[in-house]
């Protein structure tokens, strides 16, 4: 009897320390990392719409992927330094009706390799392992967005067998004039100026740490080791090619950004065989985050 509430104390007591230690470790995240705690909490959302994570063996090692939903395939391939949760926000109607496959592209999120540089090439032999390990032979619907877009072009040209349809948002394998949006921010302005152009509007809005982690991200992240093989990143350009190409391809596009503007939109438009295009007002250069409602919507009316 004596010792019933000695225990109960200890139990409660230990459940007091596990929950500040919880407590600081969130809160160190959120206020050190808080873009790997958007990471983690956008994959889980994905596990709660039904899909499961798997991994893909690879001549570059495992590769991590997300399936769900059940149906004709579609494979969405998220940008630079991005993961799989990207296409978090538009998930619930697409996995009602089709088979989705959302990879880690390679050297990005769970997927190897975990050094070195990384090359256009790279992520198009990670994709390759992943679409053969989990689409079978039927044709896929590949949806890229921003650096997956010239991924997913990449893909269709060497595969045009394997694709139905590629969807490309806000990116795309044609050349572009120089930019003046600093892609590799230095410090909390250029990351605020960054944002600003891509998001087509004010960024004093996002808060100082959050700006810190994208400059960090930006240091360390997969983007630093894509800029290393930067300079051959010329020979993936399509311009003079892409009326070759034996895939129907729809555009769906954020109006706002200014890193792949509308201009280039409707120039990638023009060069190819078969194309359609969506442009999505108020929205920046990641449509499926800031504008989920519009961008699945859009998606939506161009899947086969």
């Amino acid at each position: 009897m004596v010792r019933g509430p000695g225990l109960l104390l200890r139990l409660f007591a230990t459940l007091v320390i596990v929950l500040v230690l919880a407590l600081a470790c969130a809160t160190w995240f959120f206020f050190r990392r808080p873009l790997l705690l958007d990471e983690g909490m956008s994959r889980l959302a994905l596990g709660q719409v039904g899909l499961s994570r798997r991994e893909v063996t690879s001549p570059l090692g495992p590769q991590t992927v997300f399936v769900g939903g059940s149906g004709s395939p579609l494979v969405l391939v998220h940008g630079e330094g991005d993961q799989a949760g990207a296409w978090a926000r538009i998930m619930t109607p697409l996995v009602e009706t089709r088979r989705v496959v959302v990879p880690d592209l390679a050297g990005h999120g769970g997927s190897a390799p975990d050094e070195g540089p990384l090359s256009v090439d790279v992520l198009v032999e990670g994709l390759q392992a992943v679409v053969a390990e989990t689409c079978g032979t039927e044709p896929v619907v590949l949806v890229g967005h921003s650096l997956g877009a010239l991924v997913a072009f990449t893909f269709a040209e060497e595969n045009p067998q394997r694709v139905a349809r590629l969807v490309a948002v806000n990116g795309g394998p044609i050349s572009s004039s120089a930019t003046e949006v600093p892609l590799r921010p230095r410090d909390r302005d250029d990351a605020r100026a960054m944002m600003e152009a891509l998001m087509g509007s004010p960024a004093d809005a996002i808060p100082g740490h959050v700006l810190g982690d994208i400059v960090r991200r930006a240091q360390n992240g997969p983007g630093s080791r894509l800029q290393q093989t930067a300079v051959a990143m010329g020979r993936f350009a399509m311009d003079d090619r892409l009326n070759e190409l034996e895939v129907p391809v729809s555009l769906i596009w954020g109006e706002a950004d200014e890193l792949f503007d509308v201009s280039y939109a409707r120039t990638l438009c023009s060069l190819l065989p078969e194309c359609d295009l969506e442009l999505l007002e108020g929205c920046g250069h990641w449509p499926q985050r800031e504008c989920p409602v519009q961008t699945a919507e859009a998606l939506e009316a161009v899947l086969p």
